[in-house]
């Protein structure tokens, strides 16, 4: 049985970014499909296909930086 990553029983249809962030790489990186990811994170039925399919929305990974951290002027 797979362990359900989101908050509370409730099934939920709004996704903050770091759980639009674990949906895209469930879909594109570890090819699942939206009811298994919808399952998995505890939302409402069609939420992932709101996302739109593959090349529509996607992780942008950063290679190549050289400096990681943020400046706050």
């Amino acid at each position: 049985m797979e362990e359900r990553l989101g908050r509370g029983s409730k099934q939920r249809e709004f996704l903050d970014v770091f759980e639009m962030r674990q949906a895209l790489l469930m879909r594109d990186a570890q090819g699942k499909t939206p009811a298994q990811i919808e399952r998995r994170l505890g939302l409402k039925e069609g939420v992932v296909a709101r996302l739109g399919g593959k090349g529509v929305l996607s992780v942008v990974d950063e290679q190549g930086r050289e400096r990681k951290e943020v400046d706050i002027v």
